[in-house]
């Protein structure tokens, strides 16, 4: 998902007086409702046809706009368990400095703390993709047994240590950390078809840089064992 997609829905809600945001977020977060983005798109849209300075002043100048934009930036951070969106959300608290200066900041404004949240692991889930693709692609290498399934060639072509370990990064840790959904061993491939699948996969906890980096050696020499 593209987060920067948060920051022109954003921008083009309040260019057209429009004060409901929605916006999925990714896999792990609690956030279903924006109340702090949809003020700060409703008070935007409040001020927007208010041109003379001293009445922009009034209209933005005060604690209840500057809370719904602190607390759009932790909406937005939340949802995408990311802070890369805080500098474009930062360009407004600016602007809003430079209005609300001297006479025209009659209170202290109040900073909230900025909400903490559990990364989204994008580079870890980039890997888990390509163990999929990679997984897909050597069992298509088996293909050619598929009509053979009970003799040794089958399996010892699927079976092979690093599809399953592969499918295991690709089912199980995939689901549970990507995309934030419940998984099991018994959905990985060999569970119940491959002997070897205790040895190799053990109680499930397999490293992602073991599954996804396991020597691609394996599968040429497969042919030698059939």
């Amino acid at each position: 998902m593209n987060r920067y997609l948060a920051l022109v829905h954003i921008l083009a809600a309040t260019a057209m007086a429009v004060t409901t945001f929605s916006q999925s977020c990714q896999a792990g977060s609690d956030v279903t409702t924006f109340p702090a983005c949809n003020a700060y798109l409703s008070s935007g849209d409040a001020c927007s046809t208010v041109l003379d300075r001293p009445g922009k002043e009034k209209c933005l100048c005060n604690q209840r706009y500057l809370d719904s934009v602190y607390g759009c930036e932790n909406e937005l951070r939340l949802c995408f368990r990311s802070d890369e969106l805080t500098n474009e959300m930062e360009s407004v608290l600016i602007a809003w400095s430079s209005l609300c200066t001297g006479t025209a900041r009659t209170f202290t404004p109040t900073t909230p703390p900025a909400a903490s949240f559990s990364a989204y692991p994008d580079q870890f889930c980039q890997d888990i993709k390509s163990a999929c693709f990679t997984a897909e692609s050597l069992l298509d290498e088996c293909i050619t047994y598929a009509g053979d399934t009970t003799t040794e060639s089958w399996s010892s072509c699927t079976c092979r240590s690093s599809i399953l370990r592969l499918d295991y990064t690709c089912e199980y840790m995939g689901n549970k950390t990507c995309l934030g959904i419940g998984a099991t061993l018994s959905s990985v491939w060999g569970y119940m078809t491959c002997d070897n699948f205790a040895s190799v996969i053990g109680t499930g906890l397999v490293s992602l840089e073991y599954s996804c980096c396991e020597d691609r050696n394996e599968a040429d020499t497969v042919g030698s064992r059939m």
